[in-house]
């Protein structure tokens, strides 16, 4: 129609879409009923596309005769404004057109090519996700909204509709490449990246992952649409840098120092932009343009001109380019552009807020949250975030708000931001210890995901900094743990970690099934072997007598021991459990457990009371070590083993070692519990009472077997699996199984 469009999304704060709307003076606005509360009074003609069809639809359908040239508006993107306020940028047709025949040209699309569609249409990767794929006959399937998030059904879309070509921002396609599941998407033949840095950890996993995929990395800012430069990865580079390449076609890179001379190889320089895909500079914004924008100085073209991107670059010995990093206040996070001075205006638009500072912080797992400081007298962070909110979308809204009594300076009188304290990444909140189980869990997940230590039960997921990638990475272990599917929403609506516990409690009620049961398989034929038990004994056949999956774990005793009824403990345990007492042999090639009584003898004693302490504490340390450190023969032996050192009358200390194909942490902790329960009963001549077992390894095995047959529902499986330990008591483990100090 030769007109230009304009993206509004609706998740932004009216205060922002309201200056948006404002700022661009649309002559239509289209949208759909449901939104029309969202939209203020402006003198735009409003069409409902759902509510007013019945009258676009007696239009003309007839091809309509553009005038449109390639000078003229095609697109205005918003993007984060230093100032305060959001920046237009716009971008002709030929610039467009330019950047979608070079994709063309250099990746060949097809009308066999399937391209999806995932970015949020208010950032410009979604300009060439639309067009290249319409404007070469390639499928274009369209991702839920927000469903770019979520990296499971992202790959559930990409089997089902066979999608050969897409898009990530590489923070996102780490989140992606730790999904289970990556590699049934055989279909994917070229991924692109682009909108932050590209790291060489990604580009490695992704090769192991995806082999049969080319992986592109791109760059290029808003105002020079969309893309620049462009690298091809090789799989088999050995260098720790992945470049941004080399120009786009009709595209010239400059780089220089501040003076505008050209930077030597190797030398950093800022990278300056020229050539057809340069936008004609922001909505309303002279003075801005005419900064960003200058003469080109190497150009015999007229009027042409160059565009300072504040990009920190360099060359590379053979020509590609290097990105370093940015050199001045704005910064990528997740692939957003923020501007760290208009969230700062924003902050000081608050009447309780003299002066505002803000900056990003980055934890032990190399996630980057932004931290807002400011002084004044207002006191309540809340209410605070509550004025952000109002104002700023979601992925501009600081962690955590920090008052200060004041700034450090630095000798000229700005803020000295590297001077500002580094938050720490814990709850300011008072610590309360994790209790339930459940709780455990979660604060061990959010420790591992976080990168931090002693996570409590009231802690919230979104004052560590959490946002949607850090979300993804907790929810994949969740359902690691307990074969339970998350979703991100209940993340968000329960971020305090005691809140969640009680959803996921409920939620694994609702889901158990116990009318369903396990039959329990007779014992006298070939019992097959459980999924995580034929991975550990495959792993064990290639590499055989090997101490790497011993899983140990050591007691120190003091006071008396009775040891005939702590070995009767321990048998009474091996008993119990059959999975402690099973061997695993072959049966023409295929392996099968055999279900055995505890040998003779179970409990080996050594006395080293007989020694000095000092040489004592060495050779228990030097026993310890060798049980831990020898393998199990699994085919004539059972997978545990239990050895008491007597170091004194009065102090002992029992050294168990599992085979990670019988047990794990938490059944570990489980048996640590039992054997306790048994031996004070023994002592006392009692009859322990420990709840009877729901299901064994063996049929649950079976069970296993059937669902693969589609004769067991899943849910019921995770039921099951969810039995096999029940809750693991609060016991603490040495965090290094391979030779643990002894406690």
């Amino acid at each position: 129609a030769g007109g230009a469009y304009i993206p509004l999304d609706p998740d932004y704060p009216a205060d922002r879409f309201a200056e948006m709307v404002s700022d661009s003076h649309p002559h239509v606005l289209l949208t759909v009923e449901g939104l029309l509360d969202r939209i203020s009074a402006q003198t735009a003609q409003v069409i409902c596309l759902d509510r007013d069809w019945p009258v676009v639809a007696e239009q003309s359908t007839a091809n309509l005769l553009s005038h449109a040239l390639g000078k003229n508006l095609a697109y205005v993107i918003y993007t984060s404004g230093s100032t305060g306020k959001p920046k237009g940028v716009a971008n002709t047709h030929e610039a467009i057109v330019n950047r979608l025949l070079w994709m063309q040209d250099t990746y060949g699309l097809s009308i066999n090519d399937r391209v999806l569609q995932k970015t949020p249409f208010s950032f410009d990767v979604s300009v060439w996700e639309f067009f290249w794929p319409l404007m070469t006959g390639a499928c274009l399937v369209l991702a839920r909204p927000g469903g770019h998030k979520d990296p499971s059904y992202l790959i559930d879309l990409m089997v089902e509709h066979k999608i050969t070509t897409l898009h990530f921002v590489p923070s996102m396609l780490n989140a992606f490449l730790e999904a289970e599941g990556v590699e049934r998407c055989q279909a994917v033949r070229r991924v692109l990246a682009s909108g932050e840095a590209l790291g060489f950890e990604t580009q490695r996993r992704f090769f192991q992952r995806l082999k049969n995929a080319e992986l592109h990395n791109l760059y290029g800012p808003t105002e020079a649409a969309v893309d620049v430069t462009y690298w091809v990865c090789q799989p088999q580079s050995q260098s720790t840098v992945v470049p941004i390449g080399a120009p786009i076609a009709n595209t010239q890179i400059y780089i220089v120092n501040h003076d505008l001379q050209l930077s030597p190889i190797g030398v950093p320089g800022e990278l300056h932009i020229g050539g057809i895909g340069l936008a004609r500079g922001y909505v309303n914004r002279p003075a801005l343009t005419a900064e960003k924008f200058i003469p080109d100085p190497w150009s015999t073209t007229p009027g042409a001109r160059l565009y300072k991107t504040g990009d920190l670059v360099r060359y590379l010995a053979k020509g590609s380019i290097e990105y370093l990093a940015r050199m001045d206040h704005q910064v990528k996070i997740r692939g957003f552009r923020i501007e760290l001075g208009e969230i700062e205006t924003t902050l000081e638009s608050h009447s309780g807020v003299s002066r505002a500072a803000v900056v990003v912080h980055q934890n032990a797992a190399g996630d980057k949250r932004l931290v807002g400081y400011y002084t004044g007298e207002h006191q309540d962070t809340d209410e605070l975030r509550g004025h952000l909110r109002q104002r700023l979308p979601e992925y501009m809204l600081p962690a955590v708000l920090i008052r200060m009594e004041a700034f450090p300076l630095t000798s000229n009188g700005k803020v000295d931001r590297k001077a500002l304290p580094a938050s720490a990444w814990q709850t300011a909140q008072q610590y309360v210890a994790p209790r339930p189980p459940m709780e455990e869990m979660l604060a061990g997940i959010w420790e591992q995901v976080f990168g931090v230590e002693r996570i409590g039960a009231e802690t919230s997921f979104f004052e560590l900094g959490g946002h949607s990638l850090v979300a993804l990475r907790v929810v994949a272990r969740v359902r690691e743990k307990l074969g339970l599917d998350l979703p991100l929403p209940v993340l968000f609506e329960f971020p305090v970690i005691s809140k969640l516990a009680a959803w996921i409690e409920r939620k694994l009620h609702e889901a158990a099934i116990p009318e369903s049961r396990i039959e329990r398989v007779p014992r006298d034929q070939a019992l097959p072997l459980s999924f995580a038990q034929q991975r550990l004994w495959f792993l064990e056949r290639l590499n055989p007598g090997t101490a790497v999956y011993n899983i140990p774990f050591a007691m120190r005793l003091r006071g008396k021991l009775n040891r005939c009824s702590l070995e009767q403990a321990f048998r009474d345990v091996v008993i119990r459990h059959e999975s402690l007492r099973t061997c695993f042999h072959e049966q023409n090639g295929t392996p099968v457990q055999v279900i055995g009584g505890p040998p003779a003898e179970l409990l080996e004693f050594t006395d080293l009371s007989g020694l000095s302490e000092s040489v004592r504490e060495v050779e228990a340390q030097a026993r310890a070590t060798h049980e831990w450190e020898r393998s199990f023969d699994l085919r004539r032996e059972i997978p545990v083993r239990f050895r008491l050192l007597r170091l004194s009358e009065e102090e002992h200390i029992a050294i168990l070692v599992f085979h990670h194909i019988a047990s794990d942490g938490w059944s570990v902790a489980v048996l640590a519990h039992e054997l306790s329960v048994l031996y004070q009963a023994n002592v006392q001549g009692k009859q322990a009472e420990l709840p009877e077992l729901p299901v064994q390894y063996a049929d649950f095995a079976a069970w296993q077997h059937q669902w693969l047959q589609g004769e067991v529902l899943e849910g019921q499986l995770n039921y099951w699996r969810k039995q096999l330990h029940g809750a693991p008591p609060a016991l603490e483990f040495p965090s290094d199984h391979r030779r643990p100090a002894l406690p």
